[in-house]
């Protein structure tokens, strides 16, 4: 008779075996699962249930739909792209995102960081926006490893503003203005000295 313990751990390899396709990637990911390296989370929106897994286009989306309090910072970054003139695409590109959606997060970060030298970005926003877009594993430190690049300017080619006064378009407006979550709960007449 062979031991359950044995029996589980084959099954599991399989399991991995077909999700990643390659034996010695999911041999790593059994031994890092066993050893506690890295805690492997679910941020994908890939699950049954009446939640939508694919766009309107048919693309299979990587991420759940962003959290409420994200989509005037979604709106915010669309409109100081527009003003700016910067394509989002091309610059998550040009700074080594793949063609399957995917970037490191620390290069998406640098990316915004960047390519908006005028707006700066609180460190809140970034962790929101890698909580929200983040995939794969989870480091150590409780960050995800890479980002879904594709679902992010996906969702920010769709964002509209609905604050009040549409605070987020003229955050975006302003010559130096600071995107937090602070200052997108502003009514528009505070936000003449940013």
């Amino acid at each position: 008779m062979a031991d359950p313990e044995y029996l589980a751990q084959q099954a599991m390899l399989q399991r991995q075996k077909s999700d990643v396709g390659d034996t010695a990637k999911a041999e790593v990911l059994a031994r890092a699962n066993k050893t506690g390296i890295y805690a492997v989370q679910d941020n994908s929106a890939q699950y049954t249930g009446d939640v939508k897994t694919r766009d309107d286009d048919g693309t299979v989306d990587r991420v759940r739909d962003p959290p409420p309090e994200l989509l005037p910072v979604l709106a915010s970054i669309k409109e100081k792209a527009k003003v700016e003139r910067v394509d989002l695409s091309s610059i998550f590109a040009e700074q080594g995102a793949n063609q399957f959606g995917i970037m490191a997060t620390t290069r998406f970060i640098g990316s915004l960081t960047v390519n908006f030298p005028r707006f700066r970005i609180e460190e809140k926003i970034y962790l929101a926006l890698v909580d929200a877009y983040g995939i794969g594993f989870k480091t150590p430190m409780g960050g995800w490893e890479s980002i879904a690049w594709m679902d992010f300017c996906e969702d920010v080619d769709k964002a509209v503003d609905t604050t009040e006064g549409q605070v987020a378009t003229r955050l975006a407006h302003s010559r130096s203005a600071s995107l937090t979550f602070e200052n997108l709960q502003k009514a528009p007449e505070d936000l003449v000295d940013l």
